[in-house]
């Protein structure tokens, strides 16, 4: 006759099988941890090199495919952190066939050969002549509208924003006070702007709505070569006044979820693991208004 098993026989077998589950669960848990961390490391090093490239791009390309002293960067105060770069990404120039200033509207009306070439949303450069001292100056004003030629126009036409020449200290107040002379050269430019937003950057072209450019920013930081006084955290008075020679970008990024080992671990992480990258980027045009 066949014996079965004891009692005691089946508890030390479910005792050493549940001794092995909860070592098998540990190995599988414990590798699960490492290859979800060296996933993590490497998604925001892969966005963090991303950010780097696309900001670097805009930084060499400012002021590129313009005249002298058109092109510029702005940076912003502390209480808004950002900075915006202008450059001519499409390297486009047109010529200026005459000009309609409109004070009252606060609009500047530019004949040119094709409206089709420019941004709905861009900003141009061109050269316009105070007709009361002779002087002729360079100006950056936001395009309002595109006009395509139409009935016996044999132009196109710009709409651009003439509150610049409007306002103090210009306050050109009469159609009279301003014109833009024939055979001037009229530039298209892009505007593009970097700011944080708590954990995210945002990324502004032009006069378009801010987009969501990068998440997990835990600091970023930008820095200004000045041929006199070093690196600098915006722009130096001394002579040269206003010069970058170079862009110094630090960049710090986390895990988008924090994570309650890793903080029991180091709570001086806050529960994330972070990659911190910097470059350092020189400018193409050492000669820029900024802005």
């Amino acid at each position: 006759m066949r014996k079965g098993f004891t009692l005691i026989e089946i508890l030390v077998s479910l005792v050493i099988l549940g001794l092995i589950t909860t070592m098998a669960m540990r190995v599988f848990r414990s590798q699960h941890q490492s290859w979800k961390s060296e996933s993590d490391r490497a998604d925001i090093a892969l966005m963090a090199k991303g950010t780097l490239e696309e900001i670097g791009r805009a930084i060499r390309m400012t002021g590129g495919a313009l005249p002298q002293g058109a092109g510029g960067i702005r940076i912003w105060t502390t209480t808004e952190p950002g900075v915006t770069f202008v450059l001519n990404q499409t390297q486009w120039a047109d010529t200026a066939y005459g000009s309609t200033y409109l004070p009252g509207e606060r609009k500047l009306r530019v004949a040119i050969d094709s409206a089709a070439k420019f941004s709905d949303s861009g900003f141009v450069i061109l050269s316009a002549t105070s007709t009361a001292t002779s002087t002729t100056d360079v100006y950056r004003l936001p395009i309002l509208e595109r006009v395509t030629r139409f009935g016996s126009c044999t132009k196109d036409s710009l709409v651009l924003d003439a509150g610049i020449l409007v306002d103090p200290p210009n306050s050109f107040s009469t159609s009279a006070d301003i014109s833009v002379p024939s055979n001037t050269l009229v530039f298209n430019l892009d505007s593009i702007s970097y700011f944080k937003s708590h954990d995210s950057l945002f990324y502004k072209a032009n006069q378009n709505p801010p987009m969501l450019f990068a998440l997990g920013i835990d600091t970023l930081k930008f820095s200004y070569f000045h041929p006199v006084d070093g690196w600098r955290s915006g722009l130096s008075t001394s002579n040269p006044a206003g010069r970058i020679d170079m862009v110094r970008i630090r960049l710090v990024m986390r895990t988008l979820k924090a994570s309650r080992s890793l903080l029991e671990k180091d709570s001086t992480s806050r529960g994330h693991r972070f990659i911190r990258l910097e470059t350092e980027v020189s400018m193409r045009n050492d000669s820029l208004v900024n802005l």
